[in-house]
């Protein structure tokens, strides 16, 4: 694959350590017409071989996640392993010389001696310096911690933002099982800016009551949640849809996973199984099912 087009761009360099995604340029005469107007190099031929990685397209152009349902069914996010550019692209971030340089932004004295206090700290109290007002929620702190760039180093669950326009609407955090060869998201935490939490298993909301699990409102509480929501067993459902592909949907439903579930399945199992007593039993009365109704 090439490299980067644009001028001054260093994700090619190989003393990088940062990997960012090439986009291919498009196939339609116009759209390149107009990635050539954005790019702006003299004389420059768009080809087929003309690659633009993501640092030049806003985060609204790239689609990173295959997705269903909807906010109020929790949404089931699927990260690709290439991420896509939508319809109609245009690169439009093109900074001057001075990006190759990292901003540094100079620390007070406090802040420098929290840090170094912090060191030697088991890593979840290194929360503890964070700045605690009467109006902060979790997402605050999230929210603080994502901008440091500190989120992912303390959270072992795949973390994403849900951007609105410019602000952070939610942060998900959601943990992957592999069944039949695809890896699904089992567990998801979702934070809300108004600091609600809501908790869901293989796309659908789960109460925390059922979990035995308090909402958190500190960074300490909501990992040690992680940590406890990680030890809960899910049920992954019954017999695969194909199998019975006229099952009725009063006595079951069909998961994320391809399997049918029985309706009255508490999705939570005590015992490390991968079904609840409920679907196991599906098999047989989906097959007694069939029978009489041949």
């Amino acid at each position: 694959m090439g490299k980067c087009c644009i001028v001054n761009c260093n994700s090619n360099y190989k003393n990088n350590n940062e990997k960012y995604v090439k986009f291919a340029a498009p196939k339609n005469v116009d759209l390149r017409k107009k990635w050539a107007m954005a790019i702006s190099r003299k004389d420059y031929v768009i080809t087929d071989n003309t690659y633009v990685c993501e640092k030049h397209f806003s985060e609204h152009d790239i689609i990173r996640f295959w997705q269903s349902g909807s906010e109020s069914t929790l949404l089931v996010k699927i990260p690709y392993q290439k991420p896509k550019l939508r319809e109609n692209a245009i690169p439009s971030i093109f900074p001057g010389p001075a990006y190759l340089f990292k901003q540094i932004t100079r620390k007070s004295p406090t802040e420098q001696q929290n840090t170094f206090n912090n060191k030697n700290k088991y890593p979840a109290n290194i929360f503890n310096d964070l700045a605690i007002t009467k109006n902060e929620n979790l997402y605050d702190k999230l929210n603080i911690l994502a901008t440091e760039g500190t989120l992912k180093i303390f959270c072992s669950w795949y973390d994403t933002a849900i951007k609105t326009g410019n602000t952070i609407s939610n942060f998900n955090f959601s943990s992957y099982c592999t069944v039949d060869h695809s890896s699904i998201i089992e567990k998801s935490i979702s934070v809300a800016k108004t600091g609600e939490v809501t908790f869901g298993v293989l796309g659908k909301k789960i109460d925390p009551q059922k979990l035995n699990i308090t909402p958190a409102i500190t960074i300490n509480d909501f990992l040690t949640n992680i940590n406890k929501f990680e030890k809960i067993n899910v049920c992954h459902g019954g017999p695969s849809l194909t199998n019975f592909p006229k099952a009725p949907f009063s006595l079951c439903v069909v998961n994320t996973l391809g399997r049918l579930q029985h309706w009255n399945c508490n999705l939570i199992v005590k015992e490390k199984v991968t079904s609840c007593i409920k679907c196991r039993r599906l098999d047989n009365m989906l097959r007694m099912h069939d029978k009489l109704n041949q």
